[in-house]
């Protein structure tokens, strides 16, 4: 049964554009597992997650079902699909290395101590920045190759942990 039937049938009070707005948003977290409108400059995305912080009981109980959770962030435009058991073994987790732990915990770093001096949430951070931070943290030299980290990078855009513009 795809998503849109199962709306359907869960929820047949919904008007037409509801119906729409709530595929696309349970579609969205089941891909990404984020509603995020970090810029507010794509209307859609501002649009899909306006809808949904209006309508989370909705989704809210769409999720339940499965025992998965919505939670949204309060003071960030950030809404996100979360486990509700305490296993460690749910196909939706994924364990990171330590290369990854480490490269994530170096932007949070970066990104809380930007924070304090900038507007908003775009926080700008250069390649040189993070791995003289991992070189702190690690208390090492050796960098992540270029394509691990990339990669690396690539992975947190995918699942909406980091937002990058590679500029030379």
């Amino acid at each position: 049964m795809s998503d849109a039937s199962l709306t359907n049938e869960l929820f047949p009070h919904l008007s037409e554009r509801d119906r729409r707005m709530a595929d696309r948003a349970v579609r969205q977290l089941h891909s990404h597992g984020v509603i995020a409108d970090f810029d507010g400059e794509n209307a859609d995305i501002t649009e899909l997650y306006t809808w949904t912080e209006r309508n989370l009981p909705l989704i809210e109980s769409y999720f339940r079902v499965a025992g998965l959770g919505i939670r949204a962030h309060s003071g960030f435009p950030v809404i996100q699909l979360v486990l509700e058991d305490d296993g460690g073994s749910h196909p939706l987790r994924r364990r990171l290395d330590k290369a990854e732990t480490g490269l994530l915990i170096c932007l949070w770093i970066l990104y809380h101590e930007q924070s304090r001096e900038t507007e908003g949430f775009i926080v700008a951070v250069t390649v040189e920045q993070v791995y003289a931070r991992l070189a702190t943290l690690f208390r090492t030299d050796k960098e992540i190759p270029e394509g691990i980290f990339c990669e690396t990078i690539r992975f947190f855009e995918r699942y909406y942990l980091v937002q990058t513009d590679w500029l030379t």
